[in-house]
């Protein structure tokens, strides 16, 4: 059953290799960290591979990162993204969306700390603000327009596994997301001041429950807030706020852009409160500054403070130098500096 499987995949498979586009990037990573007082190199290598033909798109993407220091070397094999979409009739003469396979799941809002990533098992924020990470999950999913500005998502995340790390002569094999249903329900708006209604629910192996709503806004600032909460084996409840604003300062010799961010989250059952706000820079098209500041407070008072800075720099249409670095309040500190070239 296995082999009749595996082939009827490949013969399915060969069309969409013959005709796919090819590409990928290679990075090379060095930093020094005052925790261990250590330093590190990187060098990974992320092959993709699409195909996107009338209604179907496919797409490939790995990772192959060896990581090493003075006193070990990891290699670690990553399948980062496989799957295709495919469009087909759906309800009231609209096209439904389907997804199978290793792939992005979007639905959580917020610049920062997001409301609404309910398939995955823990809540989520982005590691730098205004950058929406990618959270690539195995999943089978649908997503439908139901007319009226309303949009329907079902999904189901899979027990599998996509990460194996070889360290001396050891393998770890990265531990699989949990089996889980979960359903996002969009209201969207005309309107200059309310942009989205977001409600979110979904039910995990272990009998997790969890509900969100989110609302998308735009003022002065563009806002997303919203609750989610989680309850039966684990009780939690969370609230957070996002507020973005982007400049445009024109002059005679340029043009600049500057982002400022500011976001909130409130984990009301662990008790701790956390500010993060952020200022990026733009002074042209091949230069771009980010700092940021976190701080992290619990009913006993300060607990963390994290102060995050990067520098990417565009050296050619195909190279890019990006440095970065970290301190928390405990004086740890990290400085990276490194290259990506695409191929």
């Amino acid at each position: 059953m296995v082999k009749r499987i595996t082939i009827i995949a490949l013969v399915l498979l060969l069309p969409t290799l013959l005709f796919a586009s090819t590409g990928g990037q290679i990075s090379l990573l060095g930093g020094f960290t005052t925790a261990n007082q250590k330093s590190f190199w990187n060098m990974s290598v992320n092959p993709y591979i699409t195909y996107s033909e009338n209604a179907m798109k496919a797409e490939i993407r790995g990772d192959i990162t060896c990581t090493t220091n003075s006193d070990s070397t990891i290699l670690s094999l990553s399948l980062k993204r496989a799957d295709f979409r495919f469009r087909i009739p759906g309800y009231g003469g609209k096209k439904m969306t389907i997804t199978a396979g290793l792939s992005p799941i979007s639905w959580g809002l917020g610049t920062y700390y997001r409301i609404g990533d309910v398939l995955l098992e823990d809540f989520s924020q982005n590691a730098q603000a205004g950058v929406n990470d990618s959270r690539n999950i195995w999943l089978f999913s649908l997503s439908q327009s139901l007319g009226n500005d309303f949009s329907f998502d079902a999904a189901i995340s899979l027990p599998l596994s996509a990460k194996v790390s070889f360290i001396q002569n050891s393998t770890i094999i990265e531990p699989c997301q949990k089996l889980a249903t979960g359903l996002k329900v969009k209201k969207s708006f005309k309107d200059d001041t309310l942009k989205s209604i977001n409600l979110y629910a979904s039910l995990n192996e272990d009998k997790d429950v969890r509900i969100a709503t989110a609302l998308d806004l735009s003022l002065y600032f563009d806002i997303t807030t919203g609750f989610e909460t989680r309850f039966r084996s684990k009780s939690d409840l969370l609230f957070a706020i996002n507020m973005m604003k982007l400049y445009s300062i024109e002059t005679e010799m340029n043009s600049y852009q500057v982002g400022l961010y500011l976001a909130s989250q409130l984990d009301f059952y662990k008790e701790k409160y956390s500010l993060c706000s952020a200022i990026t820079f733009t002074p042209n098209e091949r230069l771009s500054l980010y700092l940021s500041f976190t701080t992290t407070f619990n009913n006993s008072g300060f607990e963390e403070l994290l102060v995050t800075p990067s520098l990417s720099f565009v050296l050619t249409d195909a190279v890019k130098l990006e440095v970065g670095g970290g301190y928390s309040k405990e004086n740890k500190f990290i400085a990276t500096a490194g290259l990506k070239a695409i191929f």
